[in-house]
Formats: C-alpha cells, sequence, structure tokens
C-alpha cells in the first residue's frame, strides 16, 4: 500500500515568501479518486482565493492532457514542466520535443545559483521560446526551451495574459525556475535577462 501527497504552496511577487497552504494525504489502496483528479481539486480549492495574474506551476507531474486542457477552460495562467515525450502543433503541425528544440533560437542566457554539498554552484542556461498549442486550433501557449551548458534540456510549457513575445515568454518562465518554485501556485513580476 502506498500513499500519494499533494502540496500547493503560494509565493510571492518577489519569489521569497513561500508559505504552505494546501496538504493532502491519501492512499490509493482506500480511495478511488485520480492522481488528476486531487491535483484539479487542490487547484481549484487555491487558486480562486488568489490574485487575478496567478500563475498556476507544476512539475513534470502536471505534464498530461487532462490537466493541461484544464487550465485554459478556466483562463488560468499556468507554467507546467514538460517531460519531452508529447507532441504540440506548431504552426498548424503537430512537431515532438526534438523539432520544437530546434526551431527555437537560444537567445537569452539565464544563471542559476544554488547550493549543493554546502557550496553555492552556478548553472547557466541558454533560454528562447516558441509559440505552441495543445491543438492544431488551440490557445496560443508558449514553449520555453532551456539548455544548460553542463549539458540537458528543460522544457516549461507556458500560459500567460498578455504575453507579447518570446523574450517576454522566458522571462516570465525563468522568474518561477529561477525560485525552484515548481509545484507551487503564486503571483510574480518578470524577471530579466541578460542578452
Amino acid at each position: 500500500m502506498g500513499y500519494w501527497l499533494c502540496n500547493v504552496t503560494v509565493v510571492d511577487d518577489d519569489a521569497k515568501t513561500v508559505l504552505p497552504i494546501y496538504s493532502e494525504l491519501s492512499s490509493h489502496e482506500a480511495e478511488v479518486t485520480s492522481d488528476n483528479e486531487r491535483i484539479l481539486n487542490a487547484d481549484n480549492a487555491v487558486v480562486p482565493a488568489c490574485a487575478k495574474e496567478a500563475i498556476c506551476i507544476h512539475d513534470r507531474g502536471g505534464d498530461c492532457r487532462v490537466l493541461l486542457a484544464a487550465h485554459p477552460a478556466v483562463r488560468r495562467q499556468f507554467i507546467v514542466r514538460q517531460t519531452g515525450e508529447r507532441h504540440l502543433f506548431h504552426q498548424g503541425q503537430k512537431r515532438g520535443f526534438d523539432f520544437l528544440t530546434r526551431k527555437t533560437h537560444l537567445k537569452w542566457t539565464h544563471t542559476v545559483e544554488h547550493i549543493h554539498k554546502n557550496k553555492v554552484r552556478k548553472r547557466t542556461y541558454d533560454c528562447g521560446a516558441v509559440q505552441v498549442s495543445l491543438d492544431r486550433n488551440g490557445e496560443s501557449l508558449w514553449l520555453v526551451v532551456m539548455n544548460g551548458r553542463e549539458g540537458g534540456y528543460c522544457w516549461l510549457l507556458c500560459s500567460f495574459k498578455d504575453c507579447a513575445s518570446a523574450k517576454q515568454a522566458v522571462e516570465l518562465a525563468l522568474k518561477f525556475q529561477s525560485a525552484h518554485s515548481f509545484g507551487m501556485v503564486g503571483v510574480h513580476r518578470a524577471g530579466r535577462l541578460a542578452g
């Protein structure tokens, strides 16, 4: 028998204050509610109490069609870290992540400091964004592509109100990446990029 934990935290505008506001522990054996339904229930319990410009953020566990489709249906802004295994539509064509990654111009750099083995480490990413959608005629979304200079890619599928450019999409998405706030709901302002 295993247990499933669903936590939601709120992050303030400057990404410095993090508050846990929702936590649910459940057993798969005793329950018939799906993981996706639990995540949607948590979002629906928390997001209405947040500011209108709140952005719902999920790590790779949120990368499934049921969860991704729920956000635009209620006009919710979101960032979902991608596994890289799905297909998205770009200019009306269904494309895989290999194509989308090659298509994205990585024009900006972003450096993140983190602590690893009691030392401050820096990681630098080359970043860009391309417009995509979940369906052929679906809502326009941004796929932010981050290529770590030490290797490895990270993809963030984003929906932002009034986001007019790839640079703005990257700035908004990286605000969350640099705050290590995946799995949190928060309200943020755009960060700054080099380049």
